[in-house]
């Protein structure tokens, strides 16, 4: 369960372990994503659900930045 993220942080969640603000799963498209962000606050972090070994992560301090790097 624990290597997949999203289904790990589903599975801490059940659990009770605290996580970080985010989404309550994966995030569909531009237009979820851009209101997840607007409800956690930015700087965000945008990453893949699988592979890249963290190479796919993206820091986005600004909601006019949130596009290009979810692209």
């Amino acid at each position: 369960k624990m290597g997949d993220k999203i289904t790990a942080k589903e599975t801490m969640v059940k659990a009770g372990v605290p996580t970080i603000p985010g989404s309550d799963g994966l995030v569909k498209d531009l237009k979820h994503g851009t209101k997840v962000a607007k409800e956690v606050g930015y700087p965000i972090i945008i990453k893949a659900t699988a592979g890249g070994g963290g190479k796919g992560m993206r820091v986005v301090w600004d909601e006019k930045d949130f596009e290009a790097n979810y692209n």
